[in-house]
């Protein structure tokens, strides 16, 4: 027993050190997102798109290369700062050529790239990893990142400007500060940001992305088997982004649809952390097949749900009292911003869960208990008054 619990402690040891390439990674992502804003002012879309990949590939080739935890954690710094990077280039890029009236299409463009990247680069992955082992196919994806670089200097138009880019100011730490200032003091708009937007982002990163692996591999999952189990979550959440945006856009309540996305949240976490290979269920052999079942719902759950959230909470808070006042783009770009404390947080949160000998399903299962709670303070809706005469000015 002594042996064991010594072996436990280094096991949970080594996972609070393996989130810490998660959050740097979303971290230099978050903070390399408003240096970029305000250099595609400068440069346009094109160079940011092929320094983005750029570094995602240098991050890549690391990885394959990567003899020490050092260098893995730099790895996953230069592959954060390219990823924000080539955010901000694709959104510069997609905004500038959509015409007025295919803005929001234009914008959704990047959620749908970017579920269906998960889908496609975890099947590929996860299929190519039992075959060429992960050394090789972090090379294979620092080549296809290094060729997209070429393919865009190759392809995509040099800077073009817009008619209406002289009349908006360049992004600045100067306006990011003044616009912070605005939303903190507008109750609904943090009431969503840290009941539903943050928990939502912590539960990405946190439990899907750090901590669902984890958990997996511990019970006995093939690398190929929990690339699958990823893309479930993936492809739920474009299912149901699908269809919950047109609900959303003709009934305007986004106040239900993202409770419920939260409430459903909750359910999902739980059910991981009660079926998890820590679990009483799947440590006994006779229900290890309906546990396994189980985790797979669960997780389809947590994308259903998560669905429900991605989309509306941008809509919920460009209805926002300062988003009337001040405009919506400002305040929802501000809001993209701080949901990225989400990012950042959720590995941390999880590895110091693990770090404090809790065992990694009850460690999802505590997560989905606090997500619970912040349903239910979301639900008691606090209203701030509104009053078409300050939104005009006057």
């Amino acid at each position: 027993d002594v042996e064991r619990s010594r072996g436990l402690g280094d096991v949970y040891k080594r996972q609070e050190y393996a989130s810490a390439p998660f959050t740097i990674y979303y971290l230099l992502f978050a903070l390399s997102l408003i240096p970029a804003g305000h250099l595609s002012q400068r440069v346009g879309a094109k160079p940011l798109m092929f320094a983005g990949l750029a570094l995602s590939g240098l991050g890549l080739y690391l990885l394959a290369t990567a003899p020490d935890f050092a260098l893995i954690c730099l790895a996953r710094a230069l592959s954060g700062i390219g990823q924000g990077i080539l955010f901000i280039g694709v959104q510069s890029y997609i905004l500038d050529v959509a015409s007025p009236e295919r803005k929001t299409r234009g914008a959704a463009i990047i959620v749908y790239g970017f579920q269906g990247g998960m889908i496609t680069g975890m099947a590929i992955g996860s299929l190519l990893v039992t075959h060429i082992g992960q050394e090789s196919l972090f090379n294979v994806a620092a080549c296809v990142a290094f060729v997209m670089a070429a393919y865009t200097l190759i392809v995509v138009p040099g800077k073009r400007m817009s008619a209406t880019a002289v009349q908006e100011p360049p992004p600045s730490f100067r306006l990011m500060a003044r616009d912070l200032s605005a939303v903190f003091r507008d109750l609904e708009f943090m009431r969503t940001m840290l009941l539903v937007g943050v928990p939502t982002k912590v539960d990405l990163t946190g439990v899907v992305i750090c901590a669902l692996p984890l958990l997996l591999s511990s019970g006995g999952f093939r690398q190929e088997d929990i690339g699958q189990v990823l893309m479930i979550y993936a492809a739920c959440v474009l299912i149901s982004s699908g269809y919950i945006s047109g609900f959303v856009d003709r009934t305007k309540r986004t106040d239900d649809v993202l409770l419920i996305g939260s409430f459903l949240s909750a359910i999902a976490l739980i059910a991981i952390g009660v079926f998890g290979p820590s679990g009483a269920a799947l440590s006994s052999g006779g229900n290890a097949q309906m546990a396994i079942i189980a985790i797979i719902l669960a997780v389809a759950l947590l994308g259903l749900a998560h669905g429900l959230v991605n989309a509306p909470v941008v809509t919920h808070v460009a209805s926002t009292f300062t988003a009337r006042k001040n405009g919506a783009a400002p305040v929802t770009a501000t809001y993209r911003f701080l949901e990225r404390i989400g990012h950042v947080a959720g590995p941390v949160v999880v590895g110091q869960l693990m770090a404090t000998g809790i065992a990694t399903g009850k460690s999802i299962a505590w997560i989905g208990v606090a997500i619970l709670i912040m349903a239910a303070l979301f639900a008691l809706k606090p209203r701030q008054k509104f009053h078409e005469s300050e939104v005009s000015g006057s």
